[in-house]
């Protein structure tokens, strides 16, 4: 049992076996990105540069350390990581198998690192001990069952992060969208929660006991891109009961009955938006009202703010750095060439699909 969370941010690696996954036996260094929820393992050339390959500790199985023989002229027996984990590529899960090098003081501390990791996934003490190093600046109410609001923060810190409520929906609708995140289930297409336009953020909240189905998708607004944002009207069929009647066939009653199913139109709105990681989301959420007229409001309301925002962090930006932009114009024009360079590598590797690639573009440009 661990009493906190104390590990290394990062570790010195050599690859041994790459698992047939393009680039990765560049990989330098290997990175812990931690969060609350789940955690990932990126392989890198060096702390600066884009993933390689992010594996999630979800999809990490078996770990295990073990030597191996290195060097042609003066071999010696070097400890080194095996660990099998699934990749999803072009929509099919592959079993791959990656083997590195690592310093030999380390072995144990990484192998711990992993399987606390792992068991953070379902133990509630080590996810607030993550979250206590996430967000040292949070105050001791955060931790605490008392006062906390549906994000899981004190009224205060709630206050700070993400401002106050402007608009509220007790029974919202989730129709998928984000990938963490999968909608519906035996007698439904999307899920019920609750929505909430704040003055920072929009969020959207399935509270729920059990951890594996509470939903929160929290959208800060200077992460929307508005390329692909606004409503769509999708046609929906629903199945709103049944009934049947008696008649009489000779000397037998014959039931005659049927479902009733309603049939229209309903106003989605769709965010897409860049998460922590980098990853393109597009969350779809539906606000029942007639004639579609509350996700309209809400549609409205949101644009302007995130507007604004975008605004502000411009001129921000702007006023911060006139000289240096005009002066380095050429570097920021390398600097666009870069991340669309990098942007089709991960393409080509099918780290994300073509519609992120371009959403992404447009977000570069």
């Amino acid at each position: 049992m661990f009493l906190k969370y104390d590990f290394p941010e990062e570790y010195d690696i050599e690859i041994i076996d790459d698992g047939n996954i393009g680039g990765l036996e560049d990989s330098k260094i290997l990175i812990v990105d931690l969060t609350e929820k789940t955690s990932y393992i990126s392989f890198r050339r060096n702390r600066k540069s884009d993933p390689i390959v992010n594996i999630s500790i979800q999809s990490i199985g078996e770990i295990k350390s073990f030597f191996q023989t290195k060097g042609n002229f003066k071999k010696k027996e070097v400890p080194a990581i095996e660990f099998h984990f699934e990749q999803s590529l072009m929509g099919e899960d592959m079993q791959k198998i990656v083997k590195f090098y690592i310093d030999k003081e380390l072995v144990n501390i990484f192998t711990d690192h992993l399987d606390y990791l792992k068991e953070a996934e379902v133990n509630s003490i080590y996810r607030k001990q993550i979250r206590s190093y996430l967000n040292p600046s949070l105050c001791p109410e955060c931790f605490t069952n008392k006062h906390r609001t549906l994000t899981m923060l004190c009224e205060n810190c709630d206050l700070k992060i993400h401002g106050n409520t402007i608009l509220h929906h007790k029974s919202a609708e989730y129709h998928g969208g984000h990938r963490a995140y999968p909608s519906g289930g035996t007698f439904r297409k999307y899920e019920h929660g609750q929505l909430f336009l704040n003055e920072k953020s929009i969020i959207f909240i399935k509270n729920e006991r059990k951890e594996e189905k509470r939903i929160d998708i929290i959208i800060p607004f200077t992460s929307i891109a508005l390329g692909n944002y606004g409503i769509s009207e999708e046609q929906t069929g629903e199945v709103l009961g049944g009934g049947g009647i008696g008649v009489p066939v000779e000397d037998t009653n014959i039931m005659i009955g049927g479902l009733f199913k309603f049939e229209g139109k309903e106003n989605r709105l769709a965010i897409p938006y860049i998460d922590e990681y980098g990853v393109m989301q597009k969350p779809v959420f539906g606000i029942p009202s007639f004639g579609g007229k509350e996700i309209r409001k809400w549609s409205h309301e949101l644009y302007v703010r995130v507007l604004e925002t975008k605004r502000k962090t411009s001129a921000i930006f702007s006023k911060s750095g006139t000289t240096r932009i005009d002066s380095n114009s050429s570097d920021q024009h390398k600097s666009k060439e870069d991340l669309q360079r990098i942007l089709k590598l991960r393409l080509a590797k099918g780290e994300i699909t073509k519609d992120e690639y371009i959403d992404l573009i447009k977000l570069i440009e």
